[in-house]
């Protein structure tokens, strides 16, 4: 029981240290383009082609996981020989699908282009189409390795599925900074391709441990093709979230050159908190998850589920809280180079705020769709996230034109809120979570710290001036963590060291 407790933390410390690297990589590669381009439209067209490709290829392949990794499970528990047919079948039934898809992309990559950014020119138009057409065979390799990581998973080796990042991050960086002055935004785009071709070749050597491959007409099976029908709630929602992402392109557009660039540097910061610990977390305790729920194991999960949601959320808070404070140094630390100009500082600073006030609901509403997922419950998230997304899409609409900028982000944060909200009504079906006179305790004494919190921050910022950004932004850090660990350990709130023994699904 030790060992697997000790493999659990192993997993864990990879899986954070591989995303740290690529998260850090991810920022200097940000910084990076800001300095050779800036806001131009330029960057423009390349982020909102890459991120059409990939979202694409997210909202079509990203669900295969989570209807195989319960399929293979079961699988596996009756047969190695079993398994590697369901993983063979699964190969031969989406590869040809994403190549369809791709094809599709490419030949309707001019009315794409005038869907996501209305507000350009005709030439620029027709350049986002060539740049949509070269990226698209990311669809097919994000096909692939979504299948081979899912095996690599079972088998609770997570890191090829976290390579991804530090690898496409690195190659982009060494193609801006020596092939940019000759080749422009085309070198970024063609290091995109070569990174994704060393992903999946990095992918294969991992999954080759664990499975063999046949040669096997997977029509020929039925209930393979019928445990597939799950896919279709998830693919929907998936492509809600696309349509999400698509409108607020849209909208971005219409407010001028440069700002969809300017809320992909800010979106990058954000992600370094929803990716590298929310979303890590959760894909992670998916899997354990799912071995509750086949266990029948419903009292556990439930205090693993509180666990994890409180032990995140006092992590998450004085997070929140110093890059809300914070922002404008921030980016001007980051990104005030080159031809990044004091404008784009205060631009992106704004979207920062409004996706910062997200991160709360953001990790309860991802924690508690995989345990939705654990019970192959695909339709309720589908339907929460129509109704989150719908949401969004309206806000970001009303919002932005009276805010600007700082409306798209803003309205994320709210919908993220209600999603959360939903989620929570939806996995009552499964587990009953009852509001105890300890959990309101903690919940009181939680929001009057965040409260004292804030008002220490906006004493700070009045009493003490320091002109140089970087020595003001890690001396407010600093002692905003030293005055929120005081306020924990005067309410008597549980510490790291005690939410990760509680939370560890193996520990006990």
């Amino acid at each position: 029981m030790k060992n697997k407790s000790q493999n659990f933390v192993k997993s864990v410390s990879i899986v954070m240290i591989i995303s740290l690297i690529g998260k850090i990589l991810g920022l200097i590669k940000q910084v990076v383009i800001a300095s050779f381009f800036g806001t131009s439209e330029n960057t423009d067209l390349f982020f909102v082609s890459y991120s059409f490709v990939y979202g694409i290829a997210i909202a079509l392949f990203s669900a295969l996981s989570i209807v195989l990794l319960p399929m293979y499970s079961r699988e596996r528990n009756i047969g190695v020989k079993e398994a590697n047919l369901l993983f063979s079948k699964t190969l031969l039934l989406f590869v040809p699908i994403s190549f369809i898809i791709m094809i599709i992309i490419q030949f309707f990559s001019p009315m794409f282009s005038n869907i996501l950014i209305p507000g350009y020119s005709l030439s620029l138009k027709k350049t986002l189409s060539k740049f949509i057409c070269y990226l698209s065979p990311v669809i097919i390799i994000y096909c692939v390795t979504s299948i081979f990581n899912t095996i690599s998973d079972y088998n609770k080796n997570f890191l090829p599925g976290k390579i991804l990042t530090p690898l496409f991050n690195f190659f982009v960086i060494i193609a801006t900074v020596f092939l940019a002055n000759y080749y422009g935004i085309k070198a970024i785009i063609f290091s995109v391709l070569i990174s994704y071709s060393l992903y999946i070749i990095i992918s294969f050597i991992y999954v080759k441990k664990y499975t063999k491959f046949y040669i096997i007409n997977p029509f020929n099976d039925r209930t393979f093709l019928r445990n597939f029908l799950q896919l279709f709630p998830l693919l929907l929602g998936n492509a809600i979230m696309e349509i999400n992402t698509i409108v607020d392109r849209a909208v971005a557009s219409n407010l001028g050159i440069g700002i969809i660039s300017t809320v992909t540097y800010a979106a990058s910061i954000n992600e370094i908190i929803t990716t590298m610990i929310i979303s890590n977390f959760s894909s992670i305790f998916y899997t354990y998850f799912t071995g509750l729920v086949i266990k029948d194991q419903k009292n556990q999960l439930k205090k693993y589920i509180i666990n994890i949601i409180k032990g995140l959320l006092l992590f998450l808070v004085p997070v929140t809280i110093i890059i809300c404070f914070n922002s404008q140094n921030i980016v001007d630390i980051l990104y005030n180079h080159g031809n990044f100009n004091n404008n784009d500082v205060i631009n992106t600073s704004l979207v920062i705020i409004g996706y910062s006030l997200g991160f709360i609901p953001t990790m309860i509403s991802n924690i508690l769709i995989k345990v939705h997922y654990a019970y192959g419950d695909t339709k309720r998230p589908m339907f929460n996230g129509i109704i989150t997304v719908s949401i969004n899409i309206l806000l970001s609409i009303i919002i932005s034109k009276t805010y600007g900028i700082i409306g798209i982000s803003l309205s994320t944060s709210i919908a993220t809120t209600v999603s959360a909200l939903l989620c929570y009504i939806s996995v009552k079906k499964y587990i009953k979570f009852h509001l105890s006179k300890e959990n309101f305790i903690t919940f009181i004494k939680i929001i009057t710290i965040i409260i004292l919190t804030i008002l220490n921050c906006i004493l700070f910022k009045k009493l003490i001036y320091i002109n140089n950004n970087f020595f003001y932004l890690i001396i407010l850090s600093l002692e905003t963590i030293l005055f929120y660990i005081f306020l924990l350990k005067i309410f008597k709130l549980q510490n790291l060291k005690t939410f990760i023994k509680n939370f560890n699904p193996k520990s006990k």
